[in-house]
């Protein structure tokens, strides 16, 4: 099982990773290199595929239902990403300030009924698919390639980390490798531009390799420190754990533990949701109650149905 989610999370991130470059090339008419690792990767398509796959398979039945959760899933998804990867890297890497109903032009109402759609194909068409090539490799040759990847992977991490805090010539055999995954994703991605091009029939403008650069914005969660989130997450644990023991005792008319993971009066569950919501949530400490209220309840939603 490990292994074929393993397998969708590298199919969904590579092809999400083409779709972006294409997509780009016909929108601006260039090249950009869409993925934050040196490899032909988005890792937020693949995370977002492997949700969704898992949490709405049994909605695979109807459309509608699958649509909605899909869209949710994967606005919730790019929100929280948007932040974490202007947040490290101090680049915008996307903005959709220009659309309508949109929140901090990282995500949008138009891009939220793609997601829906792409959720929709994913699970009904694109995962079986995915399934019935991966059975055409033996197990055995598929385990060895799958943990190939899984090394790559790694390596291109440990190498993105590195570059983004300045210590990229630390390990250079690391850097090596890295170096000549960007170039087989420059290659690649130059390929699916020529291709889109040849498509469009339009005159092929002059490649921008660069990426724009934005001011940074303000500093995400500010004087909300680790401390605080730890220390939030200890207590609503511990709450949490109070409110299901009584819960279960008004409902279910006896007394029985809710702790969960650990021996402890607490729920590692609801502490992990307070410690998230508090930190997605609190830059927007000044909004309304009600709005606040809200996207509380729709992060909250989210991680239940997971």
């Amino acid at each position: 099982m490990l292994y074929q989610l393993f397998w969708l999370f590298l199919a969904f991130s590579f092809l999400g990773w083409c779709l972006e470059v294409a997509a780009t090339a016909v929108r601006l008419g260039q090249y950009r290199d869409r993925g934050v690792l040196h490899g032909p990767l988005c890792l937020v398509y693949g995370i977002t595929g492997c949700l969704i796959t898992i949490a709405l398979r049994e909605l695979s039945g109807g459309w509608f239902f699958l649509f909605l959760f899909s869209a949710l899933y994967a606005t919730v998804v790019e929100w929280i990403a948007g932040h974490l990867l202007e947040h490290y890297s101090h680049t915008r890497w996307w903005d959709y300030s220009d659309c309508k109903w949109n929140l901090d032009g990282y995500i949008c109402l138009s891009a939220s009924v793609v997601w829906g759609a792409l959720g929709l194909v994913t699970v009904k068409w694109l995962v079986p698919l995915l399934m019935r090539l991966y059975q055409l490799v033996p197990a055995g040759l598929a385990h060895v390639l799958l943990w190939i990847f899984a090394i790559l992977l790694v390596i291109d991490l440990l190498g993105t980390a590195l570059t983004l805090g300045g210590l990229r010539y630390k390990l250079p055999r690391v850097d090596k490798v890295n170096n000549r995954l960007a170039n087989l994703t420059l290659r690649m991605g130059l390929w699916i531009f020529d291709r889109t091009e040849r498509r469009m029939r339009t005159k092929a403008p002059q490649l921008d390799l660069i990426r724009p650069k934005h001011t940074k914005s303000t500093v995400f969660a500010a004087g909300c420190s680790f401390y605080k989130i730890f220390l939030l997450f200890v207590i609503g644990a511990f709450l949490g754990d109070i409110t299901e023991t009584i819960f279960c005792r008004i409902t279910a008319g006896y007394w029985m533990s809710r702790s969960s993971l650990v021996w402890g009066p607490f729920s590692i569950v609801w502490g992990l949701a307070i410690a998230l919501v508090t930190q997605v949530l609190y830059k927007y400490k000044d909004r309304s109650a009600f709005w606040l209220f809200g996207m509380g309840t729709l992060l909250g939603l989210s991680l239940i149905h997971i």
